[in-house]
């Protein structure tokens, strides 16, 4: 059985349910379903049945800076495209664009977009109505990859084309 665990929905920190942690102490938090409490992998409850390892995709953890507000967006990303008919309950998807030349930098965030896609993310907070503000596009203006943590989704998150490639 698993355990439950509750982080904040901006940093991901560990925090008490309904509550943020001591830095985000505005923001809402999300209820995860982990593992054991030493491990830093977690499945995200979606409504759905139970999947096993074996049909699970792994999304790790970023920390994107945005020109248009102070507070960072905290996601978790993918290198391959994600379903949006299969976002969880809770969860926003969204584009990243990457720099001109391929450099593999992170430049923007978007709903969607075709060209210079790097990766896509999701996220618990709705971005819709800060990126029609700036004209389609928030720019990214420093970012934090975090590995060490993770979430698993079901393998139908991801796009169908990813499997036609």
């Amino acid at each position: 059985m698993a355990s439950t665990y509750y982080h904040c929905s901006r940093c991901g920190r560990p925090a008490e349910e309904n509550e943020a942690c001591d830095e985000h102490f505005t923001c809402e938090c999300r209820r995860l379903e982990s593992a054991p409490a030493s491990s830093s992998e977690h499945t995200v409850s979606t409504g759905l049945e139970k999947h096993d390892a074996n049909e699970t995709e792994k999304l790790y953890s970023i920390r994107l800076e945005i020109e248009a507000r102070k507070a960072p967006v905290a996601a978790f990303y993918s290198d391959v495209r994600l379903n949006h008919e299969q976002v969880p309950h809770g969860y926003y998807r969204y584009s990243i664009r990457e720099t001109d030349g391929g450099s593999g930098e992170p430049a923007t965030i978007e709903r969607h977009l075709l060209v210079n896609h790097l990766m896509d993310i999701l996220t618990t907070e709705n971005l819709d109505s800060l990126i029609e503000e700036h004209d389609g596009y928030l720019n990214i203006s420093d970012y934090d990859y975090d590995d060490s943590r993770s979430v698993s989704f079901p393998k139908s998150i991801l796009s169908p084309r990813y499997f036609h490639d």
